[in-house]
């Protein structure tokens, strides 16, 4: 008896022992399939090919700070391209409906109309053919400057902002610069010898070897982040680290005494669509650092301000500043593009993509078809009216292509 009890005891262990085996075996296997389905699909969207991208990979930030690693750079910068050359064109277009236009000015009281007629016909739309069309005699230009100049060597700067954010890893390389400079690349004659994240790298690895540099975008509104922060925070860089130069005083952005200097760094800003307010600071920075500015541009945008007279001008800022009140409307640049509408510091998002009826707050008509919310749409949640301080929101319509291109590398 006691014999077929142990018996019993050793096949239940066994049993209960087989069991727990058993679970843990199919509990690891279906994560381990689960993991491999997740690599699969990884590896097919491009994802495995570029976990060691010196731009994909965050980790990888310190080849960005070492001249050693600009064949990586480089090669890495073409595979990139590669995947990415073929999705470069705009989806979605911000296409003007005529008919809704016509209803959201009238929409507005009767002695407003005129206000808001004057404001729209004042607004220049950019189809994605035209933009194409500049950008490419842009770079032509930038092509002729290197060949009559004789120049073999520049560094391409993406623009990503200088302090990285937060830390040297808080960064996003998926903007309108990357975009734009993808869409000629296959046009330039002569092609980068190294790719930087930003101009301050670039500067601090090559400033004595190579004195031309290339920015790019789409357009420059305000100017707050290309020159204000990009330029402006690289050439005060560029002053601390070379003794011959001279310090620039942060209040006034005037030399503190005269710079000697044996050369200036070429700065190539290809940009077809600037503002005067932005070209303006442009030459003012020129003026007071050894930063030489080439601008490439055939296209200088007034803001509203300078294009409606002042009587007419005071009550649009009066209707606009009720919805918007740390907004000037007088400094915002009257344009938007088929690919993108900027945002309510750059442009009028909030006629052009929120369609607000500025004398009745309670009322709204979109007339880019592009911007109707679609509750059945997921890129159009975002477009949502009832969403809480909506007017405040940073909204993309239409989604410009740079944002889609994350996709590709996860």
């Amino acid at each position: 008896m006691r014999n077929k009890i142990i018996i019993l005891l050793n096949f239940l262990f066994y049993k209960l022992y087989y069991m727990d085996y058993k679970q843990k075996y199919i509990k690891y296997k279906t994560k381990y399939l689960k993991l491999k389905n997740e690599f699969e699909k990884y590896n097919q969207v491009g994802g495995g090919k570029f976990i060691n991208n010196t731009f994909i990979n965050k980790n990888l930030y310190y080849t960005h700070v070492n001249i050693k690693y600009r064949n990586k750079r480089m090669s890495d910068f073409i595979d990139i391209y590669k995947k990415l050359k073929n999705h470069l064109e705009p989806k979605d277009g911000a296409i003007i409906n005529k008919k809704r236009m016509n209803k959201y000015i009238n929409m507005h009281k009767k002695e407003n109309r005129p206000l808001i007629k004057k404001i729209l016909e004042t607004t220049q739309y950019v189809s994605f053919e035209d933009f194409k069309e500049n950008l490419f005699n842009q770079i032509k230009r930038f092509n002729k400057y290197l060949e009559e100049n004789n120049i073999k060597k520049y560094i391409f700067c993406l623009g990503v902002g200088n302090d990285g954010g937060k830390s040297d890893t808080d960064y996003n390389i998926y903007k309108s610069n990357l975009w734009v400079f993808l869409l000629g690349y296959n046009l330039l004659k002569i092609k980068p010898f190294d790719i930087m994240l930003n101009l301050s790298n670039a500067l601090r690895i090559y400033k004595n070897e190579i004195i031309n540099y290339v920015l790019v975008d789409d357009c420059i509104y305000s100017g707050s982040q290309m020159v204000d922060n990009v330029l402006y925070n690289s050439a005060t860089e560029l002053m601390f680290n070379n003794s011959n130069s001279f310090l620039i005083d942060d209040l006034t952005k005037k030399p503190i005494f005269n710079p000697i200097q044996d050369k200036k760094i070429n700065i190539h800003l290809i940009v077809p669509y600037l503002s005067k307010i932005a070209f303006d600071k442009l030459k003012k920075l020129e003026l007071t650092t050894q930063l030489n500015i080439i601008i490439y541009t055939n296209n200088i945008i007034n803001p509203y301000g300078s294009l409606i007279d002042k009587t007419m001008m005071d009550k649009i800022k009066k209707l606009y500043g009720n919805f918007i009140s740390w907004v000037d409307i007088e400094k915002l640049i009257p344009v938007f593009f088929e690919h993108k509408i900027a945002d309510s510091v750059s442009t009028i998002d909030l006629i052009l993509i929120k369609g607000q009826i500025l004398d009745n707050p309670k009322k709204r008509c979109v007339f880019i078809d592009s911007c109707i919310y679609d509750k059945n749409n997921p890129d159009k949640h975002e477009l949502n009216p009832n969403i809480k301080d909506y007017n405040q929101k940073k909204v993309y319509c239409p989604i410009p292509p740079y944002l889609n291109f994350n996709k590709f590398f996860i």
